[in-house]
């Protein structure tokens, strides 16, 4: 569906799934393309993304989200960092310094989603490294500067793929999306830069999507006394927070 309402606001496309998108690129607005081509060129590591999806590859990934226990194994971790962060909101150095807290969830989100997309070694020896880049380029991108961050990521990214390569019995217990693209045969169908084109838009879609989901959350839950009151008595009540199945049977969490 297409809305027009110029002069007020340029068009605005409501869309769904991978036809509607191509519909949108080809047919709606073919300006739309040139766009994405130039988010694409500054980009490096994404232009490397394979042509074809690989439809098995997407299915493995999938299980991997979908398994209630790697969500257990994860959700420990997630509130360790949520408790850290919080802290660290309500002891902030500069008590007179508003909250940015869009920018300061990077964080949070990244630490997560390193850990979920690339796994906990790869976490634990990039993210200090990663973590002042990321957060610069989020901040450059209201200034139009796209580049950086990703050549950066990439060559941690290829980096690490050696090393699983050269050690794969270090990481056979690993749970990881990096990791279900290696046992899978990824690299025996796709070039290394391809499999890390892959992992890179991935992390920025996740990041991105839950960033801005969380920032949002929190607005509407700090400008709701009742919302928030809600929110924080279904969390005391719950009997184990870091079991999956207890957090999707909250009605709040639904």
């Amino acid at each position: 569906m297409k809305i027009e309402l110029w002069p007020v606001l340029p068009p605005i496309y409501l869309m769904m799934g991978k036809a509607a998108n191509r519909g949108v690129f080809s047919e709606f607005d073919s300006s739309l393309g040139q766009i994405l081509q130039e988010l694409i060129n500054v980009l490096p590591v994404s232009a490397r993304i394979p042509k074809e999806e690989d439809v098995q590859l997407q299915k493995r990934v999938a299980t991997l989200f979908q398994s209630g226990t790697v969500v257990d194994e994860l959700l420990p971790s997630f509130r360790m960092s949520a408790k850290s962060l919080g802290e660290k909101w309500m002891c902030p150095q500069d008590p007179c310094r508003p909250l940015m807290v869009f920018f300061e969830l990077s964080e949070y989100v990244l630490r997560a989603d390193l850990k979920l997309l690339y796994g906990q070694t790869f976490s634990d020896r990039y993210y200090d490294l990663i973590l002042p880049r990321f957060t610069q380029w989020v901040k450059n991108i209201a200034n139009g500067q796209l580049i950086g961050f990703f050549d950066d990521l990439g060559g941690c990214l290829r980096q690490e793929i050696a090393d699983r390569q050269a050690h794969p019995d270090l990481y056979e217990d690993d749970r990881s999306v990096m990791q279900v693209y290696l046992a899978s045969g990824a690299l025996d169908r796709h070039a290394v830069d391809d499999v890390v084109g892959l992992l890179s838009m991935t992390l920025m879609a996740a990041v991105f999507n839950t960033q801005i989901s969380l920032a949002w959350i929190l607005v509407h839950l700090y400008s709701d006394a009742e919302l928030l009151r809600r929110a924080r008595s279904e969390i005391a009540s719950c009997r184990n927070a870091d079991a999956y199945v207890e957090l999707a049977g909250e009605s709040f969490y639904i």
